[in-house]
């Protein structure tokens, strides 16, 4: 029996696809919480967005008390540019002013749009300065010696 530290093999497997398998279902649970809000909002129906914003909110409060959402905050990776977008919704529709709360889930949208081009232009960057330390080794390592190729 293969045991590292104290952790049968089958028990850590077992344990890692728990985690994974809860970490699905929560994210399609978010992910029809998000399209439950924004249908709510585009139809006007303020208390369908009401409901629909509090179990979104129920849901963001879970995952804001997971190890992973604490090593995302400690390492300056959330966004608290979404969380105020996220925020004005609900005082909104706590208001009762479901234009404010349409308003500011387009300000949502289009804050997550940025921050979406923002993460591309740094995985070019990060690309490209990868691909010219690359070729930077490939050369100075490469050495004068003629390459045959047959046909």
């Amino acid at each position: 029996m293969s045991v590292v530290s104290g952790v049968h093999h089958g028990n850590m497997y077992e344990t890692l696809g728990g985690v994974a398998k809860q970490a699905r279902t929560n994210a399609q649970s978010f992910r029809q919480e998000m399209q439950d809000l924004s249908s709510a909002l585009q139809s006007g129906d303020l208390a369908l967005a009401q409901t629909a914003y509090s179990a979104l909110q129920a849901s963001l409060d879970q995952f804001k008390s997971s190890p992973i959402y604490q090593k995302l905050e400690s390492s300056g990776k959330t966004s608290g540019v979404l969380s105020s977008d996220f925020s004005a919704i609900g005082t909104a529709l706590t208001a009762g002013d479901i234009t404010g709360a349409q308003s500011a889930a387009q300000q949502m949208q289009t804050d997550m749009q940025a921050q979406a081009q923002q993460a591309q232009k740094k995985l070019h960057m990060a690309y490209m300065s990868y691909m010219l330390n690359g070729s930077q080794q490939d050369t100075s390592a490469s050495t004068s010696q003629p390459v045959s190729i047959s046909v």
